[in-house]
């Protein structure tokens, strides 16, 4: 294995930069160049002018290459065999791309669904507020009415007074 000489470019944080060259080095202990390459989906050469100090690695190559190989370096560090790695690495066979497929057009028909039932119950609570300002307005008219009731009621027991006299009398009691 050849040393690699990877720069980070102004916008690579250090600490990320110092990351990247200690998992890069893990890497390359067990896997060729190519096979990291391959991995992320990159030209041999391409990946090489980066890890050799050629171009320098930028924020997007940091993304593409955590993506990409963030597995393969967290299996490494469980302690598992190059060849397991390498295995799980592979490429999809074409069973297991399309079962990929299936599942993720059912996913965005059950997203799509559950935006449905978000609609709807956005729908629901400004219909209960509705019905809030609606409940609160009812209760305003019976309270008018039920003041309304009380001045009538004094008014008919203030009018039969006058007619029948002061209740308990026996012109009242007769009545």
């Amino acid at each position: 294995m050849s040393p690699i000489k990877p720069y980070p470019s102004p916008r690579v944080r250090p600490a990320d930069f110092i990351q990247f060259r200690d998992d890069l080095k893990l890497l390359l202990t067990v896997f060729t160049a190519r096979e990291l390459a391959n991995w992320m989906g990159k030209d041999k050469g391409n990946f090489s002018k980066k890890t050799n100090g050629v171009e320098p690695i930028t924020p997007k190559f940091l993304g593409d290459f955590y993506r990409e190989l963030g597995p393969a370096i967290t299996r490494i560090k469980q302690g598992a065999a190059g060849h397991e790695v390498a295995e799980e690495m592979a490429e999809p066979s074409k069973e297991q791309s399309a079962i990929v497929i299936r599942y993720q057009v059912k996913l965005h028909k059950l997203e799509e669904g559950v935006e449905e039932i978000r609609e709807e119950i956005l729908e629901l609570k400004a219909g209960a507020g509705n019905m809030r300002v609606e409940l609160g307005e009812v209760r305003t008219v019976l309270q008018q009415q039920g003041s309304t009731l009380a001045e009538h009621g004094a008014a008919i027991r203030r009018l039969e007074e006058a007619v029948f006299g002061p209740k308990g009398t026996k012109l009242a009691q007769s009545a």
